[in-house]
Order: C-alpha cells, then sequence, then structure tokens
C-alpha cells in the first residue's frame, strides 16, 4: 500500500500533537517569603519592587489602608512586596524585626527597607529605591502627602527619625 506525502505529514503531526497532551503541566510557583527566592533572580525582584512602588505614587494616605485606595506606611510595603510574591508581616514594627541589618546607608540597595522611630517605637517604614553617602531615596506613605518619592536624608522632619536600613531579601 502506497501512502502519500500528505497523509504521511498528517499522521506524524496528530502523533505529535496528541503526545503532547501527555506530559504534565508546568507548574510556577510563586515566593511567599524571601527565603523562598533564588538569589540569581533577586536583582530582578528589586528592580519589579521598585516599579510596582512607582505605580503607586500618589495614591492616598488611608490609615490602616492596604489597597489602591489608600496606604498607610507598612500597608504600602506590604501591598508593594505582596504584589511581587514576597509575604512580609503587616506592621512596621513587626517589619523592623526581620532581615539584616544594613551598616551603611551608602549600602542600602532598591527594595531595602528603611525604618523610622519617634521617641523609642518604630512607627514609619519605606522602601529604598536609591542611595548613596549623602542621599536615601525612598518611596513611602505619609499622612500629609500618601504615597511620595522623597530623599529622606534631606528631611529636617525625617533625618532625625531615622532608625536604620534592613535588607530582609537576604541576598
Amino acid at each position: 500500500m502506497k501512502v502519500s506525502r500528505p497523509t504521511i505529514f498528517i499522521l506524524a503531526a496528530s502523533f505529535f500533537l496528541v503526545s503532547c497532551g501527555s506530559f504534565e503541566p508546568l507548574v510556577i510557583e510563586t515566593r511567599k517569603s524571601p527565603e523562598d527566592k533564588d538569589a540569581s533572580t533577586t536583582k530582578h525582584l528589586r528592580s519589579d519592587l521598585e516599579q510596582t512602588a512607582k505605580k503607586l505614587l500618589g495614591t492616598p494616605y488611608r490609615y490602616g489602608g492596604t489597597d489602591r485606595n489608600g496606604f498607610d506606611c507598612s500597608g504600602f510595603t506590604v501591598f508593594t512586596f505582596g504584589q511581587n510574591g514576597i509575604q512580609i508581616p503587616r506592621t512596621a514594627s513587626d517589619q523592623y524585626r526581620k532581615g539584616r541589618v544594613v551598616q551603611k546607608i551608602s549600602e542600602a540597595r532598591r527594595g531595602d527597607l528603611v525604618f523610622f522611630q519617634l521617641n523609642s517605637k518604630i512607627d514609619h517604614v519605606g522602601m529604598v529605591t536609591r542611595a548613596n553617602r549623602r542621599e536615601l531615596w525612598i518611596i513611602h506613605s505619609t499622612s500629609s502627602k500618601g504615597v511620595m518619592h522623597q530623599d529622606v536624608l534631606a528631611s529636617t522632619y525625617w533625618r532625625p527619625r531615622l532608625k536604620g536600613v534592613k535588607d530582609i531579601l537576604g541576598d
């Protein structure tokens, strides 16, 4: 029996299409905590965190807020990290208990968290976008202006309240 080339092609194509259906589907896992990430992806993650935060600039402040309708400071960081598959604690003081202390401001990197305190209590948090010896640019949600981008070392209000920087991504 002679089989034509188009028939062979159709039979071969049918075989491949049917056999593809037998493969297991690809499962993509999302990161649930900073410890679950691969070190090679952290640079991209830091960039993604910054891009997410920048999209939220101008969002109003809302006490207890955790969504695009309004954020308090820690609600903003929880949302930003959550949008990138990372769960962090809800309050600024609980976030401060996580991660590694960044010894020098100039060593802070995008995605690190910056903490502020009045008296003895951690009461504010923001996320680093850029740092050097003279500048510490962060995005944070303030009660006066909502989500904003600011050099906190140039601020007479924020600079004296600066408690420290933490790397919670752990790379």
